[in-house]
């Protein structure tokens, strides 16, 4: 299929597809403030609005159903988190010492959608004590079944630190971000939990030779 496309700020418009880019970047918009992440984390938060819309917005071609239903034909099942909002997430590094606490604080950057729009429970987190300490912004791929949210309200870090910078007069680029120690939440060792195993004596294996086939026929 070859589409025809129209001229640029010329007549006619495709009305539809021009509101929801204005709905998106409005959406955009407004996590970004309430983040408090700088405006070059926009590769994460305007994905996050486009998929954050998309599991709740109707579908053109059918209104019983989301956006997200209409592509993959089942309803969003992943967790739920705003954008910037503190978790906690397993961190594994070869840095990390034995008996350190296993979670380490992050900030939720949304979700990671693989080829085949397939999502597959890995969600995307930034680092919170390298973004502190300047030593890093990318974000990690992390398993949902490894993230920890608190109880209670959302809590934006850096979105509290700006706004309080702005209350005080201080400059927002020179922000005092808080700290948050590690926390210790149990997780099932590597593997699960090990299944019991079989009562009684295990038969033994043999070889199926020639010999054993004509002494005791075919199995």
């Amino acid at each position: 299929m070859v589409p025809e496309t129209s001229l640029p700020n010329r007549w006619p418009h495709n009305a539809i597809l021009e509101r929801d880019v204005r709905e998106e970047k409005e959406c955009c918009r407004t996590i970004h403030l309430q983040s408090g992440l700088p405006y070059e984390y926009h590769t994460y938060s305007y994905p996050y609005a486009c998929l954050s819309m998309s599991f709740d917005k109707p579908s053109i071609a059918d209104p019983d159903k989301t956006h997200w239903e209409s592509l993959t034909r089942n309803k969003f099942g992943g967790m739920r988190l705003c954008f910037g909002q503190l978790v906690y997430y397993r961190r594994k590094s070869p840095t990390k010492r034995t008996l350190e606490p296993n979670m380490s604080p992050g900030l939720f950057l949304g979700w990671r959608i693989d080829p085949g729009f397939r999502y597959r429970n890995v969600v995307r987190v930034l680092d919170y004590q390298e973004y502190r300490t300047g030593g890093g912004n990318s974000a990690v791929d992390v398993p949902e079944a490894e993230i920890f949210v608190p109880e209670g309200d959302p809590v934006f870090p850096v979105g509290f630190s700006r706004h309080q910078a702005l209350i005080k007069g201080d400059n927002p680029d020179d922000l005092k971000l808080p700290e948050y120690a590690l926390k210790d939440v149990p997780f099932p060792k590597e593997g699960g939990i090990a299944s019991p195993s079989t009562p009684g004596l295990k038969s033994r294996c043999v070889y199926i030779t020639v010999d054993r086939i004509l002494k005791q026929g075919r199995p």
